[in-house]
């Protein structure tokens, strides 16, 4: 909901042309990465590392929300729309997806696979193949360092420790 809330705001006229552009496919990667970990939630919980079930923790939020009036505060962070904003929303989706994967179960997985895969079966994939993640070494870490031991999403590594 944060992250749809703040997309709401582009294209911002206050931002140049030449950034708008970098600012689009940001944009667009924020929000594919956002409603595909809520697809997950909707129709393959069992892929998510959810210590309710998904019904309940929908319901949890949605009396948050009633209860304590999150979308006032959500509408008070009320980040600036700029590239540096974006980078940071992609990078939080990004982990929170490395997250979802190394915390999930394999057997949940291993169906998906058979069925065709899920992108998140992808991510999962290439940490136990380095062997990360819940059933692998006790920390993963997100860094910039491209050493031998490392994954790569984008500009950023994976390295297990």
């Amino acid at each position: 909901m944060v992250t749809e809330l703040h997309l709401s705001k582009y294209p911002s006229p206050d931002i140049e042309a030449d950034v708008a552009e970098d600012i689009d496919v940001l944009v667009e990667v924020c929000q594919k990465l956002s409603r595909y970990m809520m697809h997950l939630l909707l129709t393959l919980p069992p892929l998510l590392p959810l210590n309710a079930s998904a019904v309940a923790t929908l319901n949890k939020w949605q009396a948050d929300i009633l209860e304590n009036d999150i979308m006032t505060e959500l509408k008070g962070l009320d980040p600036q729309p700029g590239k540096e904003t974006q980078e940071e929303i992609k990078d939080v989706w990004v982990r929170l997806t490395i997250y979802a994967a190394a915390k999930s179960q394999p057997e949940m997985h291993a169906a998906q696979l058979a069925r065709g895969g899920e992108p998140l079966t992808l991510v999962w994939l290439q940490l136990a193949h380095y062997n990360c993640g819940e059933f692998g070494f006790s920390r993963i870490e997100l860094t910039r360092d491209r050493s031998k031991h490392s994954i790569f999403y984008g500009w950023y590594s994976l390295r297990c420790c």
